[in-house]
């Protein structure tokens, strides 16, 4: 911020702390971003040094001193809202979840609090599908907060023009999340583990020996011929038999090292999006997730005769702030309706 900007006070420092990456927000009181820090202290890597609860506790604690110490030492007692799997069982504390069908409107009754030194943190909790096929989420509801704020001008719209209230959003990553939403109300979900089978097969298979880097930043053709030969071979062969041609490609001089990644990215991405739609038909989806990993499933949605409409990664942020407001760790000092 330049020295003669007018000074904004802070009002939250927003935590979103997933399975590998830690990110936080300084926010202001509009829920602009202020400042933000981010790191590789994911909790899976903290979880993994502590051998018991105490001392999992401690370590995001001191984690959390560490990363946000600056911020809570300027602005003393401001509150702390943390999402994501520092609120699992092998988190900071567990807390809990609502069970779904479930209004966003209630995460914020529903917080727990830990304290942090000095500090108090409020740990939001998590979705819950309960039945024949139970899932979880974790720091995906409150980025699904954010994604309806984001889109709140275009959903009023459709609710005045007498539109279907439900839609699909989806939120990729190490865990991707398939939402069914009825207005603000979740009324199912499910959870592919795409991320992480493409991270595990280029660290620790065979194909990762012939792969020269990761996938680049942007879809490049190596990923679209994965999504053509998951669409034309997936019923066929199957995704365990196509993941083997990342191999057989490259021995026939077909495929280039530098495009394995890419590739594999598209047979993964394929057959998830292929078979989300198929269970759950949908003809317009809401994406919320990075540049590079929405590009890639823009591409795979559009090619199935699904209109995308984007949502940027700071719905997270945006998903907290309105947490907050909620639960009255915040208040506005400007109108909510400038937010949107």
């Amino acid at each position: 911020m330049a020295d003669d900007a007018p000074r904004r006070d802070a009002a939250l420092v927003a935590l979103d702390w997933g399975t590998t990456t830690f990110r936080a927000w300084l926010l202001d009181g509009t829920g602009a971003v202020l400042d933000e820090v981010r790191s590789a202290d994911g909790a899976l890597t903290l979880s993994g040094r502590a051998d018991s609860a105490r001392a999992r506790a401690a370590a995001f604690e001191a984690t959390f001193a560490r990363l946000c110490r600056s911020w809570l030492d300027e602005h003393p007692g401001i509150p702390v809202l943390c999402s994501g799997m520092a609120g699992s069982n092998l988190g900071w504390a567990d807390a809990g979840y609502l069970d779904v069908p479930a209004e966003l409107g209630g995460l914020a009754y529903r917080l727990t609090v830990v304290p942090a030194g000095d500090s108090v943190v409020h740990l939001v909790p998590g979705l819950r599908a309960t039945g024949a096929h139970p899932d979880v989420m974790r720091g995906e509801e409150v980025q699904l907060v954010g994604a309806l704020a984001a889109t709140s001008a275009a959903t009023s719209a459709d609710r005045d023009a007498g539109a279907d209230r439900r839609r699909t959003v989806v939120l990729p990553g190490t865990h991707s999340k398939w939402v069914r939403l009825d207005g603000s109300c979740v009324a199912g979900f499910s959870t592919a583990m795409t991320g992480e089978l493409y991270g595990l097969l280029l660290r620790d298979s065979i194909l990762g020996r012939l792969a020269e880097g990761e996938a680049g930043a942007a879809a490049s053709d190596a990923f679209t011929w994965g999504l053509e030969a998951e669409a034309e071979q997936g019923d066929e062969r199957g995704l365990p038999a196509l993941l083997f041609t990342a191999r057989t490609l490259v021995l026939a001089d077909r495929l280039a090292g530098a495009q394995v990644a890419d590739y594999l990215s598209g047979l993964l991405v394929g057959a998830e999006v292929r078979h989300a739609l198929r269970a759950e038909p949908a003809a317009v989806v809401t994406l919320c997730g990075s540049p590079s990993t929405t590009d890639r499933y823009r591409l795979a949605l559009e090619r199935s005769g699904v209109a995308v409409r984007a949502v940027g990664e700071d719905a997270a942020a945006r998903g907290l702030w309105r947490v907050a407001l909620d639960a009255g760790l915040a208040s506005l000092d400007t109108p909510e309706e400038q937010l949107a």
